[in-house]
């Protein structure tokens, strides 16, 4: 089973979702990984598990019906598996890509994202173009750890429509800036669809480990960071998010202040942007845009173009102050629980920030889609 089970809320009742793997060791021709305290080379997301929170009614669904592995069990115990087609609606939308499953099939693609010819061929065998699993920390001073993945809603390059994503983004073997961005879609039709950006090679983009450095050699923040981990509280740095945002790239950065009580809560206390040329640090989100697409005050401000009429510059705080009012009813929602209207939010936020691109005109690169591995 996946280590990440999700509560879901559908017409008023409490839903636990459960994913169920199918796995092998001796399937012929293909890599063997570690999962858990196995070695495995194959894995299939073969059955969501759905248990009533109240009750304890469980119900197992079959979603890949291809899967040898499961046919078997099916034929073995008919009665306990139901085809997908008679799981609710309710339910059916909010079935996400699981992370264990996301997480062997970025290890394996990390290697044969190569085109599928005889230059493809070359480069594997050569292991010319081998990607990695970026780095991070969760603390000042902390040990680095691989990045995990994490979903997100927002806008694909080129989509109409906000979208709940599992992401993660490549660095090459052995150096720090970003080369790819991986994306697994999880709404409606396009469930279990990939989607790869490979970026141009000619032009360096920062990757997470590269903005954590920026991030850490800002006098301000590191101050900041000195002051809040004295005795008896210790800073936390989440997730630091990489997202397209139009041409470029938007790297978000949360800071927590925790007591080392056992029972303490984290506290927002800071909010990290940051883009190509510039960090931003303030204590909210909004103060955090306006310094980042320079309408701002505080360390550092980027000056807003000479072109920028002060109807654009007006328009531009009108947005930030959107944004931050969102984000907190977002932060807020998340607080209670209420994951709904926090996904509302937060997409009306990515949303608010791509406007904030096409005004500001910030670009570096523009990612082109390649390839995708198979769900």
């Amino acid at each position: 089973f996946d280590g990440d089970s999700y509560l879901v809320v559908v017409d008023g009742r409490l839903y636990w979702i459960l994913d169920a793997y199918t796995t092998a060791s001796t399937y012929p021709y293909s890599q063997t990984i570690g999962y858990g305290d196995n070695e495995i080379n194959y894995i299939r997301n073969s059955v969501k598990v759905v248990i009533d929170a109240y009750e304890g009614t469980t119900d197992f669904y079959v979603v890949d019906q291809k899967d040898p592995l499961i046919k078997a069990y099916q034929a073995t115990f008919p009665s306990l598996f139901k085809p997908i087609d008679l799981m609710p609606s309710g339910i059916r939308a909010h079935l996400r890509v699981p992370e264990d499953l996301f997480r062997a099939q970025v290890l394996i693609y990390s290697t044969y994202h190569v085109n599928a010819d005889p230059s493809g061929a070359k480069v594997l065998f050569a292991r010319e173009d081998v990607w990695a699993v970026p780095t991070t920390q969760t603390g000042p001073g902390g040990q680095q750890i691989a990045l995990d993945p994490y979903y997100v809603l927002f806008r694909l390059p080129g989509e109409q429509n906000p979208e709940f994503l599992l992401i993660m983004p490549f660095t090459p073997l052995g150096k720090n800036n970003l080369v790819s961005w991986l994306a697994a879609r999880n709404d409606g039709s396009q469930y279990g669809q990939y989607v790869s950006y490979v970026l141009p090679k000619d032009k360096t983009i920062f990757g997470p480990q590269q903005v954590a450095s920026r991030i850490n050699a800002n006098t301000t923040i590191s101050a900041d960071f000195t002051l809040f981990d004295q005795a008896g509280s210790s800073v936390q740095q989440g997730n630091l998010l990489v997202v397209p945002i139009g041409n470029s790239f938007l790297y978000f950065e949360p800071i927590y202040l925790r007591s080392k009580t056992a029972s303490s809560l984290p506290e927002l206390k800071r909010v990290i942007l940051a883009d190509q040329a510039s960090v931003a640090y303030a204590t909210t989100l909004d103060g955090a845009l306006q310094q980042l697409v320079g309408t701002g005050t505080g360390p550092p401000v980027t000056q807003p173009p000479p072109s920028v009429t002060p109807a654009v510059v007006a328009q531009i705080t009108d947005l930030v102050t959107q944004a931050n009012a969102h984000y907190q009813a977002a932060y807020d929602a998340l607080k209670r629980g209420d994951l709904t209207t926090f996904s509302t939010e937060m997409a009306k936020v990515g949303q608010i920030l791509q406007q904030l691109q096409t005004l500001t005109g910030k670009a570096t690169a523009s990612p082109s889609p390649s390839p995708s591995p198979s769900p």
